[in-house]
């Protein structure tokens, strides 16, 4: 509902007289959604762009404009295809959140909180965006809601999702690698489920450097 009011109040006060070429979904098509929108389109392709935009969109992970053309196989364009994609995250996101929140505190009123101050946070708009934010946030928390719940293939694999989104998920690396020393000192003995919290995560980062190599 929050961000169904964020969008609304976006279109009500977007100056479309003064910008006739703009759209209630174009206005979210800004700055780094070119990047996704591109790649969504042609993929790393050097297709009718210079070297250094090519090389530029290179560093974009793939998860978000891949999902983007998915979705506009559906007949939406790759815009509307970038903004549901993010609207949809962020309602993921903040179901997730208010599981992990309860699942830590046992208090509702704590996890309602969470969800709230995630959704009103001053730059929240940008979770509406053709950005991969919300898409990051979901599946990062997702992430630690099942490594709380100890179901280590269903983490490693939304990990492996966060940093195919955004490179900055490879801090779940590090987080992974002391939870498993932690483990190890708590049961005195190596849980080999735990390999895919190892695992998956640094095939993401081998498929993101295999995309910036060739």
């Amino acid at each position: 509902l929050i961000k169904l009011l964020i969008f609304a109040w976006a279109i009500f006060n977007f100056n479309f007289v003064n910008n006739p070429n703009e759209n209630w979904v174009s206005i979210w098509d800004r700055w780094d959604s070119g990047s996704y929108t591109s790649i969504a389109t042609s993929a790393y392709l050097l297709t009718n762009s210079k070297l250094e935009d090519w090389a530029f969109r290179s560093h974009f992970p793939p998860a978000y404009p891949a999902l983007i053309f998915l979705v506009s196989l559906f007949g939406f364009s790759i815009p509307f295809s970038g903004v549901l994609i993010s609207l949809v995250s962020n309602i993921l996101a903040s179901m997730m959140l208010y599981k992990l929140a309860l699942y830590e505190f046992k208090d509702k009123q704590i996890a309602f909180a969470s969800v709230l101050f995630l959704n009103l946070f001053p730059t929240s708009y940008f979770a509406l965006s053709v950005y991969s934010e919300s898409l990051f946030l979901f599946f990062t928390i997702s992430s630690f809601y099942y490594l709380r719940k100890e179901n280590y293939l269903i983490s490693g694999l939304f990990a492996l999702g966060s940093i195919l989104t955004r490179i900055v998920g490879v801090v779940l690396i590090p987080i992974y690698f002391l939870y498993f020393i932690y483990n190890y000192y708590q049961n005195k003995k190596i849980n080999l489920s735990l390999f895919y919290l190892c695992l998956l995560p640094v095939l993401a980062v081998v498929i993101y450097m295999g995309i910036n190599k060739f």
